[in-house]
């Protein structure tokens, strides 16, 4: 009986230092996840009638990520515009609106490879639900094009990036790192059944519990 007292009190110890090394749920929450390079961004304007198209805003827009499609309704922050040699072109965005610095041209030229950088916040919604203000960088090209005529807009394919999403976080919850969690649950087992299994495993795993059971037995061995 002093075997069994002796174990159930190493259990118990064990138990609590476990427990203690967890952290506790907590809100608030984010992770950064990577935007795969995949989709694309439709930048809104129209053609001037020369050769050139002159953008005036970001269409809503889904891009890929690990969690799955995250659809952003909203960009907030600063897009450069590049076509090797030239100086990028560096715009303001505001509730996806693009408005331009002094001296910048606001257009597309035909037949130029563009690439993209936009850094800031954006709006949207996730598997974890809706977000505001996360942290993103979109990066995305736009190929060569013969003509901006017909069209009221232009399409960036989506290469690369990064978005900072909340995590899912609540009593149902239990986060160990900012990539995993533990979900509250109790599986079902069809030795609940079992004599032995209300016996041993009742009471909390009170050492009362295991009387007459296979721990007391392997102590008269």
């Amino acid at each position: 009986m002093k075997k069994l007292i002796a174990m159930s009190a190493l259990l118990s110890a064990a138990t609590a230092t476990l427990l203690s090394a967890l952290p506790s749920p907590s809100f608030g929450q984010t992770v950064t996840l990577p935007i795969i390079a995949s989709g694309t961004i439709a930048v809104q304007g129209s053609y001037d009638g020369f050769s050139y198209f002159d953008y005036s805003s970001f269409a809503n827009t889904t891009v890929l990520t690990s969690i799955g499609a995250v659809n952003i309704s909203a960009f907030n922050g600063q897009a450069e515009f590049s076509r090797p040699p030239s100086s990028p072109t560096s715009v303001n965005v505001t509730s996806s609106n693009i408005t331009f610095s002094s001296g910048h041209s606001a257009h597309f030229h035909t037949n130029t490879v563009y690439s993209m950088v936009f850094t800031g916040t954006t709006d949207g919604s996730s598997p974890n639900g809706a977000f505001t203000n996360a942290l993103t960088t979109l990066n995305a090209t736009l190929p060569s094009t013969s003509s901006f005529a017909s069209l009221t807009s232009v399409n960036l394919n989506i290469t690369g990036g990064s978005i900072t999403l909340p995590v899912v976080s609540s009593s149902d919850y239990l986060p160990v790192s900012d990539k995993l969690h533990i979900a509250y649950s109790s599986l079902p087992s069809s030795d609940q059944n079992e004599p032995e299994y209300q016996q041993e495993y009742r009471n909390d795993f009170h050492s009362s519990s295991f009387e007459g059971g296979r721990i007391l037995g392997l102590e008269d061995k």
